[in-house]
């Protein structure tokens, strides 16, 4: 694939992105979600929450037992609406923070008894990656703008260089693109001796 064709499929690709983190966005304001990856005893286990425009990460260290995987979302009541505003927005700047603290866990699922574990918490809100995604189709809309304002007033579409009217390909880009180096005649690579076939090899070709 062409470096032009790579970027027109990045670009795709980012837009797509953005589609999603917007429906995810839109979302989270009526639906709460939860993704908690699988875990093995010891490992650390990844947890996912989006609600209310934000999406906050978890990383608990040390787990207590094995743990499948799950996906949960729900219709939250008013109160824990409230407590999720408290807890995540209130004490982040703009939706945005990151620390680390303690966590409990039960023993087991079900269980009544839990232990603590060590956690760290990244909260993003989903403006920002929307934001993030939009960067590369709009640097593309940008970059093809300029090109096209270039070329209308005769300069080099890639550096700009004046062309003088006449189109063409630009020397400023033409001087500034490697060319291959030549090789005198006779001064290619040495040339190897072949070399003598081992004795065991010599007796089977007489053979």
């Amino acid at each position: 694939m062409s470096g032009r064709g790579f970027t027109r499929a990045g670009g795709a690709g980012a837009l797509l992105v953005g589609a999603a983190i917007l429906t995810l966005w839109t979302a989270s304001y009526r639906w709460a979600a939860e993704l908690r990856l699988p875990v093995a005893e010891g490992c650390s286990r990844v947890e996912v929450r989006a609600y209310r425009g934000l999406l906050a990460a978890q990383l608990v260290h040390d787990a207590v037992a094995d743990a499948p995987g799950s996906l949960a979302t729900a219709r939250p009541a008013k109160d824990f609406s409230a407590w999720w505003d408290q807890f995540y927005w209130d004490a982040s700047y703009a939706g945005v923070a990151c620390d680390e603290g303690t966590v409990w866990v039960p023993v087991a699922k079900g269980a009544d008894t839990h232990v603590p574990r060590r956690r760290t918490s990244l909260i993003l809100p989903f403006w920002l990656l929307f934001t993030f995604a939009l960067l590369v189709p709009v640097g593309r809309l940008l970059a093809g703008w300029r090109t096209r304002h270039r070329v209308a007033r005769g300069r080099c579409g890639d550096c700009g260089y004046d062309l003088g009217g006449y189109g063409g390909e630009c020397p400023a880009c033409a001087a500034a693109r490697p060319t291959p180096a030549l090789v005198p005649a006779g001064l290619g690579p040495p040339v190897l001796p072949a070399m003598p076939a081992p004795l065991w090899m010599r007796a089977h070709l007489r053979a």
